[in-house]
């Protein structure tokens, strides 16, 4: 399953996946992350997520296509 897909069935993205995805390095999201310039919630002590609404924006996904 592919992070669009995880993101299409409403679940949230991890940083790692979502930056393949953008193209991007996984440093560049954790500090975009850290900059406030990405929404993230830590899960625990170490586990960052992307809410799904933040990733449809940054993977330019239709809202109402899910």
């Amino acid at each position: 399953m592919t992070v669009r897909d995880e993101v299409a069935a409403g679940m949230p993205a991890k940083a790692s996946h979502l930056a393949k995805a953008m193209g991007v390095s996984v440093s560049l999201v954790y500090d975009m992350i850290s900059r406030g310039e990405i929404e993230a919630k830590r899960i625990g002590q170490r586990r960052l997520v992307i809410p799904n609404r933040v990733a449809r924006k940054l993977l330019d996904m239709d809202e109402l296509a899910a």
